[in-house]
Formats: C-alpha cells, structure tokens, sequence
C-alpha cells in the first residue's frame, strides 16, 4: 500500500475536517434561483463586480459568470 494512503488512513483530522465544513455549508454552495438570478442580472448592470454578488449569495464566482453568459 502507498505510503501516502497509509498516513491519510491513518490520519482522521482531514476527514474530520471535510465533515465539518460540510455541515457548515463552506463545501456545497447554492445555486441561485430564478428570482435570485434576476437580481444579479440588475447588480450586474449596476456595475456591481462578480466577486461581491458572488459573496452576497453564497454562491462561486464561475456560477455568477454562468448567469452573465446566459443574458
């Protein structure tokens, strides 16, 4: 066996830490829903950047470029 997968067998803090995060929703970020994806359309003409829609949103920043495109 490899010793890399050895260590990460044996080492429990990273999945740990994958659980915890996951419960906490910082892995698996929403999407925004149609009502939500017309207010980034009118933040977006309103020059507003990706980033900061992104955040407000708890959504990535390609998901925002994503609802730019579509436009």
């Amino acid at each position: 066996m490899n010793q890399f997968l050895k260590n990460w067998l044996l080492y429990p803090w990273p999945r740990k830490g994958y659980s915890l995060s996951d419960q906490n929703g910082s892995i698996a970020k929403q999407r925004p829903s149609s009502e939500q994806q017309k207010i980034v359309h009118q933040q977006l003409n309103k020059g507003e950047t990706v980033s900061a829609i992104a955040r407000q949103f708890n959504t990535s920043r390609q998901t925002i470029m994503r609802i730019q495109d579509k436009s």
